[in-house]
């Protein structure tokens, strides 16, 4: 092995190292990110707790979209919607969060969803019935025995109660929870790929 070739290697991991070591100076707990519990659960990956009726998350789609498609294939992306909004009766976002599992179960979550966020921000459309937000998912092209046969199931009682779960102590909105122990903080001095940035390193954390 060459002197040069030796330097170069050296080099490289120094610059590795370097980088590392910047990225972790750049993300501080307390400001970026906040930890909330001390077990670290991979199996949980990436939990986005939202609301279809808070105008953030509504913005913040951009941004989960290009989180996901930066995400590692061994990484889980998973939406858990609330249900404490004041712009909406409760039982409108109940049904609203049955129906997205709904579609989630038969692989028309992304499409549900952008339909319903355009129709309450976009649109400016006000929901007062359950039959209206199933409307919704009814227009994406699926079979709608299926979807009544999903939504009665015991499976979909399971799932909500899943949804609920992942949901508990949390009081705002959007909020973005990476393996189940650290709390992402959007500070104003962040960009959408900052944001992105730094809840891709902490899926690397212990």
């Amino acid at each position: 092995m060459s002197a040069a070739f030796l330097a170069a290697i050296l080099f490289s991991v120094a610059s590795v190292s370097a980088s590392a070591q910047n990225t972790a100076a750049q993300w501080q707990e307390g400001e970026h990110y906040d930890i909330i519990n001390e077990q670290l659960n991979p199996r949980l990956g990436i939990v986005e707790i939202f609301s279809f009726w808070c105008p953030h998350c509504f913005q913040f789609e951009s941004i989960a979209s290009q989180l996901k498609s930066k995400l590692p294939e061994d990484i889980n992306f998973t939406k858990a919607h609330v249900e404490f909004m004041r712009s909406a009766p409760v039982n409108i976002q109940q049904e609203a969060t049955k129906m997205m599992l709904v579609a989630r179960a038969i692989n028309r979550e992304d499409s549900f969803n952008k339909a319903l966020f355009k129709a309450i921000h976009e649109d400016k459309k006000h929901f007062n019935s359950v039959e209206a937000i199933k409307e919704i998912l009814l227009e994406q092209g699926v079979d709608g025995e299926k979807v009544l046969k999903l939504a009665d199931s015991f499976g979909m009682k399971s799932r909500i109660n899943r949804n609920n779960k992942l949901t508990e102590g949390i009081n705002e909105v959007p909020t973005f929870i990476v393996n189940g122990k650290y709390k992402a903080k959007f500070t104003r001095d962040m960009t959408p790929d900052s944001f992105v940035e730094l809840i891709l390193w902490l899926t690397k954390q212990p």
